[in-house]
């Protein structure tokens, strides 16, 4: 496959010493991090004036939406990584695009265009900094080729900005083409994965439709009450770990996805 030539030579200068530091920097780009960071952000970020409620709601739709598209993308093309003789990290799953490639797109592009902290110039260009870094880091490790990155930061982009653009007007547009996304998702790739990303999407637009009347109650939350994530995200988790039928699986996405969106406004 074209870019196999750049994935060994970068995976095959890496010194032993800089792996660890890689690692470090690819977790930018792990689903993990948006599933806890999103949420945080919609249930404190209005609290400390760093985004409006409406815009942390945005951000949440558009960010499982983008996990979705990762799962949907991944089962559509079902191409492999790089050769276990490359990689210097174990990475499982089909290759291309690249998740954390087109995660971080996605996540750090959303923030870029909705936080108001900073010039928006500046965000810009420290979320492409971002991106470049999980990209690079993806290539140096070898778990990845030249063009599931690219396709990564393209895809990731084209999504974010539809997403942006649809939901100006109205939030509940993120979750509906996140919706949109986790139904290719699931059918598509039919595993706890999708049924879980699906859920989370189901949930996120259900939960808007109770949570948009009284976003005020968001902004005035109490720090402590970010606890009741632990249990939500534990939640939606576990399918991941344990990986159960689809229609369990299906069940805590919703779970998660319609409790991280109500929840803080009955806090």
């Amino acid at each position: 496959m074209h870019g196999h030539g750049v994935s060994d030579a970068l995976a095959g200068s890496v010194p032993d010493a800089l792996v660890p530091l890689l690692r470090v920097l690819t977790a930018l780009g792990d689903p993990g991090v948006f599933l806890v960071a999103a949420p945080l952000l919609y249930w404190l970020g209005p609290r400390y004036d760093v985004i409006p409620a409406e815009r942390a709601a945005r951000v949440l739709g558009i960010v499982v939406g983008g996990l979705a598209l990762v799962v949907a993308l991944k089962s559509l093309f079902a191409l492999h990584r790089p050769p276990a003789t490359v990689s210097l990290v174990h990475a499982d799953g089909y290759g291309f695009p690249s998740g954390h490639t087109t995660g971080a797109t996605v996540f750090y592009g959303t923030l870029a265009a909705l936080l108001e902290i900073g010039r928006r110039r500046t965000r810009y260009v420290a979320a492409a900094a971002v991106v470049a870094v999980v990209a690079f880091t993806r290539l140096a490790l070898g778990v990845h080729y030249l063009p599931d990155v690219i396709a990564g930061v393209v895809a990731g982009s084209l999504y974010v900005a539809f997403a942006l653009a649809v939901s100006r007007n109205r939030v509940a547009n993120a979750f509906a083409v996140a919706l949109g996304v986790g139904t290719a998702a699931l059918v598509l790739a039919w595993t706890a994965e999708g049924a879980t990303v699906f859920g989370a999407t189901v949930g996120g637009i259900v939960g808007w439709q109770f949570a948009r009347d009284h976003t005020d109650a968001v902004a005035d939350a109490a720090p402590w009450t970010v606890l009741a994530l632990a249990p939500l995200l534990a939640v939606g988790g576990l399918p991941l770990a344990i990986e159960p039928s689809v229609p369990v699986a299906a069940a805590a996405g919703i779970v998660l996805g319609f409790g991280v969106v109500w929840v803080p406004t009955r806090l």
